[in-house]
């Protein structure tokens, strides 16, 4: 812990003159001391404060560090020039059939497909399928309209099965089922604070090929 203004002021006294008495109620104490701690310790809590937010240690020893403001841990990070790996929304194809061709037409962004535990997913882009192009679209058992698709979230809790997307909110009428045609894997979870500051211990400033840290940061940016 950090001296108190007087006591650092006492010390520095008995280092410049060990033998020089310096009571707490003697002359040098009032007249010296005590002034200048009045003066001085406002501006060492100021400096103690601003060493405190500018160190990554106030994150850590904090109550909960991934709760910690993240606008504030990517501003001390970047100092050593690392930046958070961001998360990416899962996209997928959803097949939707239909019992009989039709004209199929929404604008992006305003359908709805879930899974049973409510992910939820929308259309890229507008679709716009006449019946005659439907027609030509059939499996075999069902007319369908594969239309691409993104989770409302980031993350990797978007990652499902295939077939497991089979649930049309507002389903217009004519329509057999719905279903992601494959398995999802491109949802990416957002680096926590304590994975962002692991990362960034590994971290260096200059990112060469020739050393064993500089392989392993560039591999892992």
């Amino acid at each position: 812990m950090a001296l108190s203004a007087a006591d650092f002021i006492l010390q520095r006294l008995r280092e410049f003159d060990s033998s020089r008495a310096t009571p707490r109620n003697g002359g040098w104490h009032s007249l010296l001391v005590a002034p200048l701690a009045v003066i001085m310790q406002p501006l060492r809590d100021d400096i103690a404060r601003i060493e405190r937010s500018q160190s990554i240690l106030q994150v850590l020893e904090s109550a909960a560090p991934d709760d910690f403001d993240e606008v504030v841990v990517n501003y001390l990070l970047s100092n050593i020039r690392v930046e958070r790996k961001t998360g990416f929304k899962a996209t997928t194809i959803v097949r939707v059939r239909f019992f009989t061709a039709a004209d199929f037409i929404a604008a992006s962004g305003t359908l709805t497909f879930k899974t049973t535990i409510g992910l939820k997913f929308s259309n890229t882009s507008a679709i716009n399928v006449t019946t005659s192009a439907m027609n030509s679209q059939f499996d075999g058992e069902f007319f369908y309209v594969d239309v691409p698709a993104e989770a409302d979230l980031e993350g990797d809790d978007y990652n499902v099965d295939a077939a497991l997307v089979n649930v049309f909110e507002n389903e217009p009428a004519g329509v057999a089922d719905v279903a992601n045609t494959a398995a999802i894997t491109t949802g990416v979870n957002k680096e926590t604070n304590r994975q962002f500051i692991a990362r960034a211990k590994l971290a260096i400033s200059v990112r060469t090929l020739v050393t064993a840290p500089g392989i392993s940061s560039r591999i892992t940016e």
